[in-house]
């Protein structure tokens, strides 16, 4: 079975965590779940391993994860990267980028099956997925 690497970018850790936690009780196939602080980081990850989506929050310090899908669909080698914005702003400015950069948005708060419905249309893994994903250093999660 594919599974799917997935970064998480969110400068906000409990948000993070929160992501991480709808992914785990997805039921979908994950491999590597890595986290990023910001979009300059978020960079830097990417540079060196391969992910199959990334969950990018808009408002963070140092690099928006506006700036950070503009410059990943700028990128050859990330153009095409499925990615989901994980936000609660709902300004029509970010609804225009988005939608001009092929970006769908998950509303925080946001409900776990919204985000997997999401997750399947972006990546195609199967949905019928019934082996529950796993997290690369699950041990750093505390609620």
């Amino acid at each position: 079975m594919n599974t799917l690497n997935v970064l998480v970018v969110d400068d906000n850790r409990v948000a993070r965590a929160m992501v991480v936690r709808a992914l785990r009780t997805s039921g979908l196939p994950f491999g590597d779940v890595k986290e990023a602080e910001n979009g300059r980081e978020a960079l830097d990850m990417l540079k060196r391993t391969a992910f199959d989506l990334a969950l990018v929050d808009i408002h963070m310090p140092s690099m928006s994860g506006d700036q950070l899908i503009a410059t990943l669909r700028q990128q050859p080698e990330t153009s095409k990267l499925p990615v989901i914005a994980v936000s609660s702003d709902v300004s029509p400015a970010l609804n225009s980028f988005l939608r001009e950069h092929d970006v769908p948005r998950v509303a925080k708060p946001f409900e776990p099956e919204e985000l997997r419905t999401l997750i399947v249309a972006r990546t195609g893994i199967a949905e019928d997925a019934n082996e529950p994903g796993t997290i690369v250093d699950d041990s750093e999660l505390d609620f």
